[in-house]
């Protein structure tokens, strides 16, 4: 090994022993890194799929997550999901899900194609009160599509 005319080492040979005790380093710590990574198994990101209902139609048409009523009548939604489904289920029921009790129910014919929308209606005629009652009360309506790894989708209030 050279050494400088003081007798001392040269800065070189500093920056080699750093270099390789940053490579000894980074060497465990890249093992127990892999190590962890083989144990932890991530779990899969699941989209929810988009339910909206109509609250004006016609030239000003617009959807949304609720809708005022004064009394029943059938409300046309819309949804969507990033996946296909073959059949679904709409749910209404009285207090937010997964709490409230499901009072009324019913198959959804079209399903959409991943990505898509399809419309489907919902007559609350003889589900709710015919009249209005003196304090507010809401509803709440989900899609729920039926197979494997699907999950409900977003909740509309009424």
């Amino acid at each position: 090994m050279q050494r400088t005319r003081a007798g001392r080492r040269p800065f070189s040979f500093f920056l080699s022993a750093a270099a390789a005790i940053f490579a000894a380093a980074a060497g465990i710590f890249g093992a127990e890194a892999q190590m962890k990574a083989q144990q932890v198994k991530p779990l899969g990101i699941q989209r929810i799929p988009r339910l909206e209902v109509r609250i004006l139609s016609g030239e000003f048409e617009q959807w949304g997550p609720e809708i005022v009523i004064n009394e029943p009548r059938q409300l046309q939604f819309r949804w969507g999901m990033p996946i296909s489904a073959a059949t679904a289920r709409w749910d209404l029921a009285d207090a937010p899900f997964p709490n409230g009790a499901v009072i009324a129910t019913g198959t959804i014919s079209a399903t959409p194609a991943a990505d898509k929308l399809a419309w489907f209606a919902v007559n609350l005629a003889g589900v709710i009160p015919a009249a209005a009652p003196a304090q507010p009360v809401k509803y709440y309506v989900r899609v729920f599509p039926q197979g494997a790894n699907l999950v409900p989708s977003g909740v509309v209030a009424i």
